[in-house]
């Protein structure tokens, strides 16, 4: 369960690996482009969608979310794609380079779900409009780079499962951990 008395979480959809490392090969023309030591790539193996972070709680509530999300949700298992290669945000100093996802119907209903069992248990919701990505890359603070928005040939990310994920924040990346898994119905 939660690692320490306070958890950094968020909820995701994981990417399989097999689907992340074709993110990867049709990133690869993006990455030549990009090329400086301020943009650090990561591994397929850690690319996840967030659906809501959460941020720092204490461990009663961190139980609390992982319980509440042991429910299946409304939604059965469903497809969608990654469309595009771009940067958040937009401009000379972006943070990270993403790949952006299709909303389809069951994406939308899966984080208005989830949103409200989170607002339920008290934890604040972002209110900006949900643009589902996939983070490929981070970008240093002081880095001065540009990324044009690169279209990709659509790559299916199927979507199985719903986590509860706690972030352990160290000096050159965050290690992430599963703490609950709730399996999609199937179709």
């Amino acid at each position: 369960m939660v690692s320490t008395d306070r958890a950094r979480l968020f909820l995701a959809i994981p990417v399989p690996v097999d689907v992340g490392a074709r993110l990867a090969d049709a990133s690869a023309p993006l990455r030549r482009s990009v090329q400086s030591e301020a943009v650090r790539w990561l591994e397929p193996s850690a690319f996840h969608l967030t659906l809501h972070f959460i941020g720092g709680v204490d461990r009663a509530l961190a139980v609390r979310i992982c319980d509440s999300f042991a429910r299946s949700p409304p939604v059965r298992s469903f497809v969608t794609r990654f469309t595009s290669l771009d940067a958040f945000p937009v401009g000379r100093r972006p943070r990270v380079v993403v790949a952006k996802v299709e909303v389809v119907a069951e994406m939308a209903a899966l984080h208005g779900w989830s949103g409200d069992v989170l607002t339920e248990l008290g934890v604040a919701v972002e209110s900006r409009p949900f643009q589902p990505h996939v983070t490929i890359a981070r970008v240093g603070r002081n880095a001065r780079i540009r990324v044009s928005p690169m279209e990709v040939q659509p790559i299916a990310l199927p979507v199985r499962e719903l986590l509860v994920m706690q972030s352990h924040l160290l000096p050159e990346h965050s290690v992430h951990t599963a703490l609950a898994r709730t399996p999609l119905a199937s179709r």
